[in-house]
């Protein structure tokens, strides 16, 4: 791949151009694939620390919930995308496209054979990601559970469940995403730089993330306990959505809220 010195990192303009050949981006921040799915670019700092808050708001292990929010919504995107193919001899185009995608997307590298994950994603995004490919590529349901090895291997245990389970159904849209098509705005330049495990851009460990995933994940808020004050819920102002979805709004801005304050990227 021809890499360019830039300094402190090398950008990658193969790369680039792949990830600008699968993703439409715009300066004002919308980001599709092929499939017109959204997406979001986060460095891997700022998702962890992200989670961390988050998970501290809501005052209960969250893990579980995380996970299954990730593998819901890639098994959803494996499937209507196609990315497995069914057939004699489609074995190896299978393992390719699932590599392909956790290159592109900066989750790291997925080892179906050892249940092997070398990331640096927070190991329930990651897990979830990667049991949904496994059970894809195989056909088969797992019960699973997860072992970090170290700060940048995950290992996978996985029992095979005789349950029959339903195919992951698309995310339930919350009342408040937007529908705008911001397409026609001005297309966003970028360069990219390859990484051991992932990519990064100016030096900063960076990967993309469905912006579903998070729908799935704030939806499952719905009726959980949290630890904010009424001092806080209480200083929002939500109007236009049923009652039900203020919490979780207020949880999701709250810790977003926190990240900034707590970050060094303040305009």
């Amino acid at each position: 791949m021809p890499l360019i010195d830039s300094g402190e990192s090398m950008v990658d303009y193969d790369f680039t151009r792949q990830f600008k050949e699968y993703f439409s981006m715009t300066d004002e921040g919308s980001i599709k694939d092929p499939h017109n799915h959204d997406w979001m670019v986060w460095s891997i700092t700022d998702i962890e620390r992200w989670w961390g808050i988050f998970e501290t708001n809501l005052a209960v292990p969250f893990g579980r919930k995380l996970f299954n929010s990730c593998c819901d919504e890639e098994e959803y995107q494996i499937h209507v995308n196609e990315i497995i193919k069914s057939g004699w001899f489609k074995k190896s185009g299978n393992l390719k496209r699932l590599s392909n995608r956790w290159s592109l997307f900066g989750w790291g590298r997925l080892n179906i054979e050892s249940n092997l994950i070398m990331t640096k994603l927070p190991s329930s995004i990651a897990s979830g990601f990667a049991v949904a490919g496994i059970e894809s590529f195989n056909k088969v349901r797992y019960k699973s559970e997860w072992k970090q090895i170290n700060q940048t291997e995950i290992l996978l245990e996985l029992n095979r469940d005789i349950n029959e389970l339903p195919m992951a159904k698309k995310h339930t849209q919350l009342p408040w995403v937007c529908q705008k098509d911001s397409l026609a705005n001005k297309s966003l330049d970028f360069e990219l730089e390859s990484r051991e495990l992932g990519w990064s851009v100016e030096g900063e460990a960076m990967l993309i993330l469905p912006v579903s995933l998070f729908s799935r994940l704030f939806y499952s808020t719905l009726g959980s306990n949290t630890s904010l004050g009424a001092e806080i819920l209480d200083s929002w102002n939500v109007t236009g959505i049923e009652s039900k979805f203020i919490k979780p709004l207020i949880l999701a801005s709250y810790s977003s809220y926190q990240l900034f304050l707590n970050s060094d990227k303040h305009v």
